[in-house]
Formats: structure tokens, sequence, C-alpha cells
């Protein structure tokens, strides 16, 4: 049992590498397996969408292909949780700057404080 993430098919997008990152955890007497997709910047640092937000994550590769997230940094965006826009928040975050995302891509209680103090 775990978290297995649907959009590993996934292979590439705009020229770079999509990989799975995985690690097993001991939750009482079960082990479970977890999975995400994540896109790889460079040998051992990955981006990676998870519960909706973008994490940067350091990774190590396993002797499988796969990868072990060694260090996962906090949230530093909120995408949302809509698969069908996976792909181009991917694309988005290799072409755009830091600035340009932040603003395609507004946290949903930042647009709520907005919306509350122009009313």
């Amino acid at each position: 049992m775990g978290i297995f993430d649907q959009r590993i098919q996934e292979v590439c997008v705009i020229g770079r590498e999509l990989v799975t990152i995985s690690w097993t955890e001991q939750d009482l007497d079960e082990e479970k397996v977890f999975k995400l997709s994540g896109l790889l910047l460079t040998n051992d640092t990955a981006l990676v969408i998870c519960d909706g937000n973008v994490e940067f994550h350091i990774v190590e590769q396993k002797a499988d292909g796969e990868f072990l997230p060694i260090r996962c940094c906090d949230p530093i965006f909120h995408i949302g949780e809509e698969d069908a826009k996976y792909l181009q928040v991917l694309d988005d975050l290799s072409k755009l700057s830091v600035v340009e995302f932040a603003k395609k891509y507004p946290h949903p209680e930042y647009l709520e404080q907005i919306n509350h103090e122009q009313q």
C-alpha cells in the first residue's frame, strides 16, 4: 500500500527527463511504498508536484534507476491539484522566471485576501 503517482507514465517534457522518486515507510506492521514523478534538473535535484505544491527535492539515483529523496524542502509554490495542467506547470517552471511563475500561479489564499480587501 502507499501512494502511486499516475503521472509516472509520462517520459519527457520540454526536453527534460521526468523521473520516478520512490521511498518506503514502515507504518506499524505495514510497509508503505510511495512513488512520485519529478522533473530532474541536475543529477541530484528535482522538482516534484505533490498535493498541489511544487517542491524542490535533493535526490540520489538508486540501482533500479529510480531516485530516493534525500531531502525534501518546504513547498515553494501552490499550483492546485489539477492533473490536466501538470505538464504545463512543469513546462512553465523551466521557461518562466520565478516572478512570472508566481504571477501565473498565485496561491489561493493570496487571491482570497485580495478579493476580501477589494470588497
